[in-house]
Order: structure tokens, then C-alpha cells, then sequence
């Protein structure tokens, strides 16, 4: 099985590191980043183009006081922003359509 990584920051990069333990991981980061377990990968489609699964692990921003360091179930539930996550579905949805494509 070949797993892709969207998402090589401090949360990605450990799991896909994890998970290259067993799989062959390929991932892909806006900023470059380096693994001696993953192949990183220069483009989001060449990310793709090497996974049956992808994981998505960016950003996902929060109110001030809800970043874990102390509880928060007291206070009025909030959401995350999810921006960049929503980002890397419509990219992966847009290459995948792609590379359907130009192989049939």
C-alpha cells in the first residue's frame, strides 16, 4: 500500500515518518522539508500520483486559549478554521480529475 502525505509540519511528519515504518509514504509540504523515511515529493501530483491513500495534515487555526495547553471544556465550544484543509480536497479532487484524464 502507498500512502501520500499532505501536510509534512510538526503533526505530518511524525505520523508519515510512522507510517513509513511499514508503508512506502510519499508526501508533499508547501515549505521543503527533508526525511530519511518519506519521499518527498516536489509536487502536490507526483504526491498523488504514488498513493492509493492520502492523509491531509495542515493548519487548522483556533480561537486564542483553545490550543490544548489547558482545558477547554468549560468555555464556549469553537471551531477551527478550516481553510487549508477544504484547500487540499479541491486540489486533490482537481488532479485526480486530471490524471483521469490523460490516462483514459
Amino acid at each position: 500500500m502507498r500512502i501520500g502525505f499532505i501536510g509534512l509540519g510538526k503533526l505530518g511528519l511524525d505520523c508519515a515518518e510512522v507510517m513509513a515504518e511499514k508503508y512506502t509514504v510519499h508526501g508533499y509540504d508547501i515549505y521543503p522539508r527533508t526525511s530519511d523515511s518519506v519521499k518527498v515529493c516536489a509536487t502536490p501530483e507526483e504526491m498523488i500520483d504514488n498513493s492509493d491513500w492520502i492523509f491531509i495534515a495542515v493548519q487548522t487555526p483556533h480561537a486564542e486559549g483553545y490550543d490544548g495547553s489547558v482545558p477547554s471544556s468549560h468555555m464556549e465550544p469553537k471551531d477551527f478554521g478550516h481553510d487549508a484543509v477544504k484547500d487540499a480536497i479541491q486540489l486533490i479532487s482537481i488532479l485526480h480529475v486530471l490524471v483521469c484524464l490523460h490516462f483514459h
